[in-house]
């Protein structure tokens, strides 16, 4: 196995970013690889090659524009190895129960009850991989998440927009009110005057006050109500959003990670199932979706 890794690789899924100069890396430096040896299994930046072609004239080396015939590197391998639910562990087994891969963890506990549980090495020449089939997969579901993301983030601001333009009506309606009532004052308080005048302000004011106070009573209360029911629609709409968002990294990863391993029938063999699990998960988050296979 070549000792290359790469040179940022987060917590979760993320991008492959590169190979690292195997030479560096043992100087506790990180330098983008440019030429992988196959003789000596090792990867090298531009200036520790020059040295390696003066040591070893003999050796066949690969350029980045045949980086296909690179290995897969370390933290590729560490990566689609590592269990997910013993993050320490090792996936080296296969619950045909569950559709699971999992580690000598899950294995003693999780899968203790299941009926067959087999090596995954045991597998590579019995389970069909299809990256090819894979990665046109994994495109139309990229897609179509992007599609849902795009529609559901419409369905946010189109609630919003329903939401403002109910309040404006509603506040239209209270001032049209409010400017018929004062018109019909104007029109009864022609001729009169002293006393009469007073009692016609002071049951003006009692009838606005009468019609502020029912808005607020009735309308507002619709108002806010609305309110909390586009923010609750909104709540969920945006989860959904997230949810797809990070499905859409984990399958990004994926899709070039299933690239980058070529015919190393294990790996293949772990992508795969891994993929599937996580499609398999896109399709119950949310019923856009259906499998197509």
């Amino acid at each position: 196995m070549a000792t290359g890794s790469l040179s940022s690789v987060p917590k979760r899924l993320r991008m492959v970013e590169d190979f690292s100069c195997t030479c560096c890396l043992e100087q506790n430096l990180t330098e983008s690889a440019d030429i992988y040896c196959e003789q000596c299994l090792r990867f090298y930046c531009k200036k520790c090659v020059i040295l390696h072609g003066q040591l070893f004239t003999k050796h066949m080396i690969c350029g980045r524009e045949d980086i296909k015939k690179w290995p897969v590197s370390k933290a590729v391998e560490d990566f689609l190895r590592k269990c997910e639910v013993h993050e320490d562990e090792t996936l080296t087994q296969f619950c045909h129960d569950h559709r699971q891969l999992c580690c000598s963890a899950c294995v003693g506990t999780i899968h203790s009850q299941c009926s067959k549980v087999t090596p995954i090495n045991e597998l590579t020449n019995t389970q069909p991989t299809d990256l090819q089939g894979l990665l046109v997969e994994l495109e139309t579901v990229l897609g179509e998440i992007k599609n849902l993301h795009i529609s559901q983030e419409a369905s946010v601001q189109s609630l919003q927009r329903t939401y403002n333009e109910h309040r404006e009506v509603m506040m239209e309606q209270m001032c049209c009110n409010l400017n018929t009532y004062i018109d019909e004052c104007d029109n009864n308080s022609v001729g009169i005057s002293g006393g009469n005048e007073q009692y016609l302000k002071e049951e003006m004011c009692r009838n606005v006050v009468s019609i502020v106070n029912e808005f607020n009573n009735i309308t507002a209360k619709e108002l806010n109500e609305i309110k909390d029911e586009v923010k609750s629609i909104k709540g969920s709409v945006t989860s959904s959003i997230h949810k797809c968002t990070s499905l859409h990294n984990d399958l990004s990863q994926f899709h070039e990670i299933v690239e980058k391993i070529g015919d190393h029938k294990e790996l293949c063999l772990i992508a795969s199932i891994k993929c599937k699990h996580t499609v398999k998960t896109l399709f119950t988050t949310t019923s856009v979706f259906r499998p197509t296979r």
